[in-house]
């Protein structure tokens, strides 16, 4: 999705405070994103399978799609995927995960 402004739409409103909502968007695709080619899926988010992006031993996790390891530290899916790390770099893994793991 393509943020476009659309002439002739600006507009000012004086208040004391602004809070925007807009979503999320998905990771910003220059830097980290495109320096490690990772490939993204039709969402913009970085594609996984089973908490492993395109590019083996570099993982995300998270709620929905949004795939980012801060949002993933408390949910499910933040256990399941450290337990695919610890796996990856230890061959198996004792830590505590679902059993979808």
């Amino acid at each position: 999705m393509v943020m476009e402004q659309i002439q002739g739409t600006d507009f000012e409103i004086e208040c004391d405070l602004v809070l925007l909502a807009l979503g999320f968007l998905g990771p910003e695709p220059d830097g980290i994103i495109s320096e490690l080619g990772l490939k993204l899926d039709p969402r913009s988010n970085v594609q996984c399978e089973n908490y492993m992006s395109s590019v083996p031993g570099v993982f995300a996790a998270g709620r929905h799609a949004s795939r980012t390891i801060a949002g993933g530290v408390g949910d499910m899916g933040g256990t399941r995927s450290r337990a695919r790390v610890d796996a990856y770099l230890m061959g198996e893994t004792f830590l505590p995960s679902s059993p979808e793991l």
